[in-house]
């Protein structure tokens, strides 16, 4: 099980999240000749057109990694814990206790009603498959469920990890505190979204100096934030199927208003982004790639 846990290229972390929001956001900008020369899925979703929306896409990636924490819970209540299992036995447990709350959290964000307490009761949320049968019905639950699911499995993952990973790719108490943070930030539940940040910035607080820094190369190459470096308290990467080709660091514009409001002599202006043409292009992203980074960061905490 733990295994499957660690399936971080194939299954659990890289190339997995969902796409489709931040293709359809305001971050970034095409080109008019890179438009014309999208596909109709991108084109589509770029100007929120409905589509054809066909398989693989931001719904299955969501859940096969939901799939196998389902598998692992299921399979772990077959084995006894007992003192000389109770290490492994939770932190199967908690990891996939954690999986299954990062992706429901992902796939609520893209396909769920935003929360709002008014109304959160009725309004649609996303489908919590607790099971690993696939024959069992697929029943859209309301957005309150599916964040009261979303913050149950998040507090057990923290009461099973430890505090850090041997790995990145790995859950800890700390990337589920800082999963508990964005979920209650999405809520604007901020008095426990700043309790749960507090609280994983006292097991981990790193931050990159941006002057001579190890974890940084030299800010004018290009992806100079180097790979699992000391801010990353949870890797994942989002996918790059679907409508994700729209949005990478080599072919995303970023506005000049954006980049008039940062100083001139302000590191992160050279850091996060290189001229292209007329415009720039993004190259922060903590892949060390185009790719863009989706994962639990302590800047992301403390911001």
């Amino acid at each position: 099980m733990q295994e499957l846990l660690d399936d971080a290229n194939g299954a659990m972390n890289d190339s997995r999240t969902p796409s489709f929001v931040e293709s359809s956001a305001d971050d970034y900008f095409c080109l008019p000749e890179r438009y014309a020369a999208l596909n109709d899925w991108d084109k589509q979703a770029y100007i929120w057109q409905s589509y054809d929306y066909r398989y693989p896409n931001d719904w299955s990636l969501c859940y096969y990694p939901i799939y196998v924490a389902n598998y692992c819970l299921e399979t772990s209540k077959n084995i006894q814990r007992t003192s000389g299992n109770a290490s492994a036995w939770d932190h199967v447990n908690g990891s996939a206790y954690f999986f299954r709350a990062y992706y429901f959290l992902m796939l609520a964000w893209t396909y769920a009603h935003a929360y709002d307490p008014a109304s959160a009761a009725n309004d649609k949320g996303i489908v919590l498959r607790l099971t690993s049968n696939y024959n069992d019905p697929s029943i859209r639950s309301s957005v309150s469920e599916s964040y009261q699911q979303i913050i149950k499995d998040a507090r057990l993952a923290a009461a099973m990890l430890p505090d850090l990973p041997i790995h990145s790719y790995r859950p800890s108490k700390t990337a589920a505190y800082g999963l508990l943070a964005r979920t209650y930030l999405s809520m604007r539940v901020y008095d426990s979204a700043w309790h749960y940040a507090d609280l994983a910035l006292a097991i981990k607080s790193d931050l990159i100096n941006y002057n001579g820094d190890p974890d940084l190369g030299t800010l004018t190459i290009n992806y100079p934030f180097k790979r699992f470096n000391k801010e990353t308290i949870f890797y994942t990467e989002m996918n790059i199927t679907g409508t994700s080709s729209l949005i990478l660091a080599s072919r995303a514009r970023v506005d000049s208003l954006l980049m008039s409001s940062y100083e001139v002599n302000d590191l992160r202006r050279t850091a996060y982004f290189t001229k292209s043409g007329n415009y720039y292009q993004f190259k922060g992203s903590y892949t060390q790639a185009s790719r863009n980074f989706t994962g639990i960061t302590t800047a992301e905490l403390f911001y």
